[in-house]
């Protein structure tokens, strides 16, 4: 999970824990750690903030798309910003889905479950 704001860190360890006490979350503040991170861990999944101190999360997004080990891993953007405009450029860049802060519990477990089980 790459995000700046540690609440919602805690939030998402929370749920996890909570609901798939078996998975292992990662987690990561910087946006240029993402691609490092997804090399080392493997994950089936990357959860994506996208406004990250020292880059936008499409830029993050775009970087990850773009290297050929990490590629494959599906990237669901976790965001305040729900602008339409926004949401249909994150999904043309490549963001399998694009959920919007505040989140429905179940909504997100569920799709944590389409990706980790």
């Amino acid at each position: 999970y790459i995000e700046d704001n540690i609440s919602n860190i805690e939030l998402v360890e929370t749920i996890l824990q909570n609901t798939r006490p078996e998975l292992n979350l990662v987690t990561d503040t910087y946006g240029r750690n993402a691609v490092a991170l997804a090399k080392l861990h493997k994950p089936k999944l990357i959860l994506l903030d996208l406004n990250l101190p020292d880059m936008h999360g499409s830029e993050v997004l775009d970087t990850l798309k773009l290297d050929g080990e990490v590629n494959d891993i599906p990237v669901v953007v976790l965001s305040a910003d729900a602008m339409e405009k926004q949401v249909k450029y994150m999904l043309d860049l490549g963001a399998v889905k694009y959920i919007t802060k505040p989140f429905q519990i179940k909504e997100f477990v569920d799709l944590i479950d389409v990706y980790c089980k």
